[in-house]
């Protein structure tokens, strides 16, 4: 997949082919996004031109200081995880700045999207863009100089619209089975395994320490079930998501534990973790013994839990 990252400046001087594109911030790259690559694949073999992804490095809500940090089902290097395991074979990242949310929607039009070749574009109904949010759907079907195809919202067959806000509720308290469901693939989140206090390999557990981007949204506190991707291979784990309470609490982070690696020290290597299902309240333990014992039975658990 290439990615093109680019500023706005940039588009001033570049020269791009002509193609479809999906426009959006695909945070989680839920179904409802799946739905909108969809209809963009078919609007791009109807044009016959090629089909990108437009997306955003970080949310204009930062940009703006509406939040200090956005809470993201998916950080960009994770979202483009996903888009690829989607078939996106091109993605434009457009990085926010403050000349760029100060855009007008027409301002937007010509300077970003005809920059950019654009000669068909794929959006959800909700889709906003432009300073103060003023384009919507209907600004961009107005243009004459591209063709425009909404994608209504859908919902799962209980009703549940497929929304990131929603899905970052369900992840944020901790029901990541549902969150799956609506996301249609396991919730998602990808470090750099970083060096840790060792813990885990004294009391015969051995673990990773996962550091995430600032903006990674972080299920609820508890040990979870959750398949880990190292080094192309594919494992069963138990994942601490909490402060180590027994240890004497602090920070949040994520630790992982693979079940049957036996390889070589894994620092400074990407680890990915697809989260399967919830054992757990993190909680203080009273001893040590009881500490490891709690966690072979999570191991247990954990090889007994029927594997999305």
């Amino acid at each position: 997949m290439k990615v093109f990252s680019v500023y706005l400046d940039d588009l001033e001087s570049s020269s791009f082919s002509a193609s479809c594109l999906a426009l959006g911030f695909f945070d989680g790259v839920h179904r409802g996004h799946q739905d909108l690559l969809s209809q963009g694949f078919s609007l791009a073999k109807e044009l016959g031109v090629s089909f990108g992804v437009l997306t955003f490095d970080v949310h204009p809500l930062e940009i703006l200081g509406r939040v200090s940090c956005f809470d993201e089902l998916s950080p960009l290097q994770t979202k483009l995880r996903l888009l690829e395991r989607y078939g996106a074979t091109q993605v434009f990242v457009l990085k926010v700045d403050r000349d760029l949310v100060s855009l007008s929607p027409a301002e937007f039009i010509e300077r970003v999207l005809l920059k950019l070749g654009t000669k068909g574009v794929v959006v959800g109904e909700d889709f906003r863009f432009g300073a103060g949010a003023q384009g919507d759907v209907f600004t961009l079907q107005d243009c004459s100089l591209f063709t425009t195809r909404i994608v209504p919202l859908s919902c799962d067959s209980h009703g549940h619209k497929f929304a990131s806000r929603s899905l970052r509720s369900l992840v944020r308290d901790g029901f990541v089975e549902a969150a799956a469901s609506l996301l249609g693939h396991p919730f998602l989140l990808v470090g750099e395994v970083v060096s840790g206090d060792a813990r885990g390999r004294q009391i015969g557990f051995r673990t990773a320490n996962l550091s995430c981007a600032r903006s990674q949204l972080l299920p609820l506190n508890g040990v979870y079930v959750v398949h880990a991707f190292l080094d192309g291979a594919k494992y069963l784990a138990v994942c601490n998501v909490g402060v180590r309470p027994s240890f004497g609490g602090g920070s949040r982070f994520v630790e992982c534990h693979l079940l049957d690696y036996s390889g070589k020290d894994f620092y400074a290597k990407t680890l990915a973790l697809e989260f399967v299902k919830r054992l757990r309240d993190e909680r203080k333990f009273g001893s040590v013994e009881e500490l490891k014992a709690q966690i072979e039975r999570d191991v247990l658990s954990a090889r007994s839990t029927k594997l999305l």
